[in-house]
């Protein structure tokens, strides 16, 4: 693999995982906020920062970092630098900021053996409850290994990798094209079954919509905005379009008039099914008089 087309690879990949991770939370009624490259301090980032839970409470903060590729750069014994420890030093930053913090880094199959000196230690600590001799081994380790002055001590070591797991993905390098994308229409099609919107798929496929979701996670990469608002209202435009194709009336109704009675409906159903009432943008109920022109005429 090329490394500009491993570049890429690896940033497609970041844009999927992203829109995958909202369809996911979306269904789950439960999502509040969504960031892309968060920024931290200094040069430091956040591939995903995700805001979860119900309306009211605290929100529950999970941080991803998204890992493609044969081998994980930088990682081999050999090299000073470590791409692992700019991960960790991230979410330690961000961790000390955040009560409700948890740190995931993923990757796909094939990154590289270099991962697995890291993954052993972090689980064994991610499980302990107390620094026996089973957690100090790991936390002696994973010192070694990072070489962070935020952890220099077995304790805590132990406590932030108590709150930051290692997780492979199901996703192979070579699949990354095409499965992600599966389960990302996958995600949809239930969505607009539980708006009574999986009429016309034919006219209007749920690949005009994915091309949707993956433009507007590139464009608000890095940009500090909750992407979840965008991305929800694509959601809510697309399962509109749906539902006008199929509920088009003969004889025609103006299109504006349709379009608002459309858009009420799905604004409706979205919130009693995903709680998004805080994501969606407010609507304007008016329909002005040249929406209602129909044939050259104005209806009053």
């Amino acid at each position: 693999m090329s490394t500009i087309y491993a570049t890429r690879l690896g940033f497609c990949f970041q844009d999927k995982y992203t829109c995958l991770l909202f369809l996911d939370e979306l269904r789950k009624g439960e999502l509040r906020e969504l960031y892309t490259d968060f920024p931290v301090a200094g040069q430091l980032s956040l591939d995903i920062l995700l805001k979860t839970g119900p309306s009211g409470t605290i929100a529950k903060e999970r941080s991803y970092e998204v890992k493609t590729g044969q081998k994980f750069k930088n990682d081999a014994p050999t090299h000073k630098q470590s791409e692992v420890r700019d991960v960790v030093k991230s979410f330690h930053k961000f961790s000390t900021a955040s009560a409700n913090f948890e740190g995931i880094i993923t990757f796909t199959n094939g990154s590289g053996r270099a991962l697995l000196q890291y993954t052993g230690p972090a689980s064994i600590l991610r499980e302990s409850r107390r620094l026996d001799e089973s957690a100090k081994a790991a936390a002696t380790s994973l010192i070694s290994l990072l070489r962070m002055t935020e952890l220099r001590t077995q304790r805590a070591t132990l406590d932030f990798f108590r709150k930051v797991r290692f997780d492979e993905l199901r996703y192979a390098n070579n699949e990354t094209w095409s499965t992600v994308d599966e389960h990302i229409s996958a995600h949809i099609t239930a969505i607009a079954q539980s708006l009574s919107a999986d009429a016309r798929a034919y006219e209007l496929p749920n690949e005009y919509l994915i091309s949707k979701l993956y433009y507007i996670a590139q464009k608000y990469t890095g940009t500090g905005e909750n992407v979840a608002e965008h991305l929800t209202k694509e959601v809510q435009d697309f399962m509109v379009l749906r539902k006008m194709l199929a509920n088009y009336p003969s004889p025609p109704e103006p299109p504006a008039r349709l379009r608002q009675q459309t858009l009420d409906q799905v604004r409706m159903d979205m919130i009693s099914n995903f709680r998004v009432e805080d994501l969606l943008p407010v609507t304007d109920n008016e329909v002005s008089v040249s929406d209602e022109a129909t044939g050259g005429e104005v209806s009053v």
